[in-house]
């Protein structure tokens, strides 16, 4: 099984976008539940995890289409209906897959830059504060800007649209298949150092996202240095995410060289995009578990150990001393009740 990329891909796929799911809903249970303030950047990353579904479920039929799309089964026999149906579905759930993800990743970084436009109120006698929240503002119109681009880009990639998934588009460019043959190409752009532009535009606006919040944190004069830091290494899961993009991208320069290499790396490039999203939800999610760790931790400490056994005991009011089986929260429970211990047997 960890031989087979396709599979890998399937299980690191659903099993974090599980564990988003969760994170995701312990963020709306103590924001919206415990602490009543839920707010756009709550709801803003609930759209990024429906798309992070999407983008998963996409996966698994980008899987799927692929075992039988391999360049190899292509060249060995293209006209069998059977490749034919595995090719079509593989550039169909490319061609969907490229905006999606673009969009899922934009989202959780809106999230993101909601919760901080939090940090400050809008009217500010700070300078440096209010230099923070027009930082964000920019940023946030600069991917939203950016966003819409790449995703007309994608869309629009071919001329006609049609051609970007299309079969016969796709084998003109295999000279294997077409031997001494040079069938008409479809007008398209390269794609290639399309994708790598985007990859570079997202590993610097995940460093500017984990960058901004510091400042503000370490300027907090009255939050308790402990507190701090354990604020920071929060926000510093948010490493992972950068570490992701950054493998994501080394994997992409050497997807986009030719046909074959994109056929041999294009699962490992879906795994570390998986990677890379759920990293991010998981990292923006984390500050708010405080609130559920809280409760779970007051909770463990209002419990009182429970003894079950023999005792005997006494009736204050009246005297009268009986033998029972009881349950000993403490003693001083007991005696709430009217009850004196005398003996435990």
């Amino acid at each position: 099984m960890w031989r087979d990329p396709g599979k890998i891909l399937i299980v690191v796929g659903f099993t974090l976008t599980s564990v988003s799911t969760l994170m995701v809903a312990l963020r709306l249970y103590s924001r919206h539940f415990r602490m009543h303030m839920a707010g756009a950047s709550d709801y803003i990353m609930l759209l990024a995890l429906t798309c992070t579904w999407a983008t998963t479920v996409l996966n698994y039929y980008q899987t799927k289409f692929g075992k039988d799309a391999r360049l190899s089964q292509v060249e060995k026999n293209p006209n069998s209906p059977k490749v034919l149906a595995a090719v079509s579905g593989t550039l169909i759930t490319w061609y969907i897959y490229r905006p999606l993800y673009i969009i899922t990743l934009s989202l959780v970084k809106l999230s993101i830059l909601a919760f901080y436009r939090t940090f400050v109120p809008p009217h500010t006698s700070f300078r440096s504060f209010r230099s923070f929240r027009h930082t964000i503002n920019i940023l946030m119109i600069f991917i939203v800007l950016y966003t819409v681009s790449v995703v007309g880009a994608s869309i629009f990639q071919c001329t006609p649209i049609s051609a970007a998934y299309s079969v016969t588009a796709s084998y003109s460019q295999l000279s294997s298949i077409n031997g001494d043959q040079q069938p008409e190409r479809p007008h398209c752009y390269q794609p290639a150092i399309f994708w790598i532009f985007t990859a570079t535009i997202n590993f610097a606006t995940d460093m500017l996202i984990l960058a901004l919040p510091i400042p503000i944190l370490l300027s907090l004069q009255n939050l308790p240095p402990m507190r701090r830091i354990a604020l920071l290494a929060i926000f510093s899961v948010g490493i992972l995410a950068i570490a992701a993009s950054a493998v994501r991208m080394w994997i992409l320069m050497l997807w986009y060289r030719d046909v074959r290499t994109q056929n041999k790396y294009g699962t490992e490039l879906l795994t570390w995009g998986q990677v890379e999203v759920n990293s991010g939800i998981l990292g923006a999610s984390a500050p708010f578990l405080r609130v559920v760790w809280r409760r779970l931790v007051s909770k463990w400490k209002g419990k009182v150990p429970v003894m079950r056994g023999k005792v005997q005991v006494r009736r204050a009011e009246r005297g009268e001393v009986e033998e029972r089986e009881v349950n000993i929260a403490a003693p001083e429970k007991v005696m709430e009740a009217g009850i004196d211990i005398v003996e435990r047997r």
